[in-house]
């Protein structure tokens, strides 16, 4: 029985790790079928045939274009980064515009850049996986005006 407790415990943080990476599939099934909400994921496929560096992996995107859902939006993604192994890279408030960038940092280089930025009524949560990540690479595939 100490063995079978012991198990559970050594997989507990394996497990809160997992949930937490697949944060951006709960916020698609969430908010995908609400009214002025549009839901892209890109595969490494289709990112190679537009010519995307082979550095990316994966890229998800979500829009929010409505007021009503901007609030409990950002909340989610507020408590989605304080809970995870994101860390904000850069923060930027202007004009009641707001763009913050976080990444998480192995080894080998950055493996996931999340860009969340708001002007309200309008909301984009963006994220790229891969492999040695370069914030170059996501402004050539998103326009980030600071």
């Amino acid at each position: 029985m100490k063995r079978f407790i012991l198990l559970i415990l050594c997989c507990l943080p394996l497990v809160v790790h997992a949930q937490s990476k697949d944060f951006f599939t709960e916020l698609t099934n969430k908010y995908s079928t609400e009214q002025g909400v549009t839901t892209i994921e890109l595969s490494k496929e289709m990112l190679k045939s537009m010519g995307v560096s082979d550095n990316i992996s994966q890229m998800y995107a979500i829009r929010i274009e409505s007021s009503t859902l901007l609030t409990d939006f950002e909340k989610d993604v507020n408590a989605i980064t304080s809970k995870s192994d994101y860390k904000l890279m850069l923060s930027v408030n202007r004009n009641n515009n707001r763009v913050r960038i976080y990444t998480i940092t192995t080894q080998r280089g950055i493996s996931d850049i999340m860009i969340f930025t708001v002007n309200a009524p309008n909301a984009i949560l963006v994220r790229l996986q891969g492999e040695n990540l370069q914030l170059s690479e996501a402004n050539s595939l998103i326009d980030i005006n600071l």
